[in-house]
């Protein structure tokens, strides 16, 4: 599954508790409630793959407010 498929509010409440991803070799956590980066983070890792859950996560973001 890949984050697009989540569509904008799946998107906007993964990233409340933190959107994880695939970034080529490296599993990261996104991480906001920022409600006006939603569509954008969106837009630049919508073609991501979402990591699995028991995944390790090798870089955790947060962006706040």
């Amino acid at each position: 599954m890949r984050v697009q498929d989540l569509g904008l509010a799946g998107c906007r409440t993964a990233l409340r508790r933190g959107l994880r991803i695939v970034t080529g070799p490296f599993n990261c956590s996104l991480q906001t409630d920022v409600d006006e980066v939603v569509a954008e983070l969106m837009r630049l890792y919508g073609e991501h793959e979402l990591a699995p859950d028991d995944a390790m996560i090798d870089f955790y973001v947060q962006v706040a407010a």
